[in-house]
């Protein structure tokens, strides 16, 4: 059964917390800010001085907001943190003022990382296995997009990953009950099994390695995966329903 308030409450508190220490990696009096708007959304992006690759940031930001609107979405105000240090991750906290929506969005240095397939594993998992770390749908797109002038695989792959992490928000905020239940279960101990999407590890392998951390990533990365045109089965597309997904 779904959470109920009080415990998505709880997880939203504890969800804060994280961001705040989050926030102590990230060097606030070297920060500038810009605000703009895409697709109706307030989109804040700050950033650390010296950030050479603001312009694919921006990039990926914009045409990711910009897809998941097109795509019938209704997103809240964004703050988004480009960051430097290798403890932030690329991770979208589901904060909240009141009963408002506040999202954070830190995009750390491995946001741009390139993950080869090992040979021969795409016929295990889809997209294959990486040489560098757990591949996902970002790395996909990376290797599908054609090699042209002004890094059109490295704005690709940006793009995918903020779709990535704007699903997390999407999905906690359309169903927070089945949301913070599947955290719940991924945190137990020796991970239980999913509550809501039953069989999910099985059909992960046609959507990603990286679908297959735990039933949130899943979602996550067919959510990104169906918003960069891929399509797929039934039987992946009926979990994600189960799961909630955005």
């Amino acid at each position: 059964m779904a959470l109920g308030l009080a415990a998505i409450n709880t997880y939203r508190n504890r969800e804060w917390k994280q961001t705040l220490g989050y926030f102590a990696n990230v060097n606030q009096g070297a920060l500038t800010v810009a605000t703009t708007n895409v697709s109706g959304v307030q989109v804040r992006i700050r950033k650390e001085g010296g950030d050479n690759l603001g312009s694919l940031h921006k990039h990926s930001i914009t045409h990711a907001v910009q897809d998941v609107a097109a795509a019938g979405h209704a997103l809240p105000d964004l703050d988004f943190y480009l960051c430097s240090s290798g403890n932030i991750p690329n991770v979208a906290m589901k904060t909240y003022t009141g009963a408002t929506p506040k999202p954070v969005i830190f995009l750390g240095p491995n946001m741009w990382a390139k993950n080869a397939m090992q040979p021969g594993t795409n016929g295990v998992i889809t997209g294959g296995i990486g040489q560098n770390g757990v591949r996902g749908v970002a790395n996909q797109v990376y290797d599908g997009t054609q090699r042209w002038f002004g890094n059109p695989k490295q704005k690709s792959q940006g793009t995918t990953i903020v779709v990535h992490e704007l699903g997390h928000i999407l999905h906690e905020i359309n169903n927070p009950g089945v949301f913070w239940e599947e955290q719940q279960a991924a945190e137990a101990m020796g991970g239980a099994p999913s509550p809501n999407g039953v069989g999910w590890q099985n059909q992960s392998v046609d959507v990603s390695n990286y679908a297959g951390n735990n039933a949130l990533e899943f979602a996550a990365e067919v959510f990104a995966g169906t918003i960069v045109g891929k399509v797929y089965s039934a039987a992946v597309m009926n979990i994600y329903g189960n799961l909630g997904g955005p």
